[in-house]
């Protein structure tokens, strides 16, 4: 039998980054047997992007209210579901802000019963710890400090984490992809007559940059009528292109709402770029996805983007907000066939390489064995001095 993880965290049926790397890890082949406690509460959809600690109340008090309970409810299991799975690591899948105290509790919950806790930062932990006071820094490091292995996305994240954490304790893991995403092949995309770029909205498009890319549209139009952009997402998206989009212009616009997975796959094999201009992110799922389908990406450094896109050899880098810039170019990757497929295929290499899902899970496993391993080596050298006090006392 296997050693059990028990991974604590969120999964919603609107999914997003944190859902989808728990669901990928609890199909994994790493060989460990996972558990999973879901601390999910009703997702908000919001028609303005409203982000911090004010995101909590920003639908109301009886929201607010429900998730307080929720909350709470899933505190006081915690501890039950701990005892009766018995796991030898728990491993906690953390946002910033209000989650992050939540997620807080249940790594102080998990040491206070002897499990070893490796903490999952996924989400863009340097702006938050930047944003926070000195009193946030004194408890972020306190907590943290906590846990035996502290995961994130970026080596930005990991600079300012071994500020205050021995660097062995700190590990960066990006996300990852299923590398069949791309079968989409440049023999595929040779020739055709008319550009598709997508955009993948999700549930807060305002901070993936929608607006941008709706005010470089008429300036991409004018340029290239053979280009046409679908937009997917939730109803946000669906508020925006409303709001913002001319009405001259809808003949270059599509939207598709929320897609499967498998629709998903569709739209990158149909498409010929990707564009991601946002102003704060940690790795997007789009970006890895968009290099495994062998596409050019045109987004913006900020979280760990940069290090895995490099200008004008997997994509292009954008100033968030530079929508003329997103602009000039989107024009020249639609004129240069040539570039789009160089810059493809240098993708569909570098993800497959680096991102693809039994890379990324060897790692996390390797992770998972040195704490189990220093566990097993800890608790045979406590018994070792056990016999040494009482040689004449027999355990078990």
């Amino acid at each position: 039998m296997n050693h059990k993880v028990l991974v604590v965290g969120h999964i919603l049926k609107t999914h997003g980054g944190v859902s989808r790397f728990q669901e990928d890890l609890l199909k994994s082949k790493i060989h460990y047997d996972f558990v999973h406690f879901n601390t999910a509460r009703p997702p908000k959809l919001r028609s303005v992007p409203v982000t911090g600690y004010d995101e909590l109340f920003s639908a109301g008090l009886r929201r607010a209210g429900m998730a307080i309970v929720i909350t709470c409810w899933h505190l006081l299991k915690f501890p039950w579901v701990l005892i009766r799975e018995r796991p030898v690591i728990v491993h906690i899948a953390a946002v910033t802000y209000w989650p992050l105290w939540e997620s807080a509790i249940y790594l102080l919950m998990s040491k206070v019963m002897g499990v070893k806790v490796v903490f999952h930062m996924l989400a863009p932990f340097d702006v938050f710890y930047q944003r926070s006071n000195a009193k946030v820094h004194s408890l972020i490091r306190a907590a943290l400090r906590r846990a035996d292995h502290v995961v994130c996305l970026s080596e930005r994240d990991e600079a300012v984490m071994s500020t205050f954490l021995p660097s062995s304790s700190v590990s960066v893991l990006r996300s990852n992809v299923r590398v069949s995403v791309g079968s989409a092949t440049n023999v595929d995309r040779q020739g055709r007559e008319r550009i598709n770029v997508i955009f993948i909205g999700g549930l807060d498009p305002f901070r993936k940059g929608i607006y941008d890319i709706l005010k470089a549209l008429p300036i991409v139009i004018s340029a290239c009528k053979n280009i046409c952009f679908t937009f997917t997402g939730g109803d946000n998206v669906r508020y925006a292109l409303d709001d913002s989009l001319d009405p001259l212009f809808t003949p270059w616009v599509s939207f598709r709402g929320w897609v499967s997975e498998a629709e998903k796959v569709a739209l990158y094999r149909a498409a010929d770029l990707v564009l991601l201009p946002s102003y704060e992110e940690g790795l997007p799922y789009v970006i890895v996805e968009a290099m495994a389908a062998a596409l050019p990406i045109i987004s913006t450094p900020v979280g760990a983007i940069p290090e895995v896109i490099e200008e004008g050899i997997n994509g292009f880098l954008i100033n968030p907000g530079d929508y003329q810039a997103l602009a000039r170019r989107i024009v020249r990757l639609c004129q240069d066939e040539e570039l789009r497929l160089q810059i493809g295929h240098t993708n569909r290499e570098k993800a497959s390489r680096l991102y693809a899902q039994d890379v990324i899970f060897q790692e996390l496993e390797a992770i998972y064995d040195q704490l189990v391993i220093g566990n097993m080596i800890r608790q045979k050298h406590h018994l070792n001095r056990r016999t040494d006090l009482y040689p004449n006392r027999r355990e078990g």
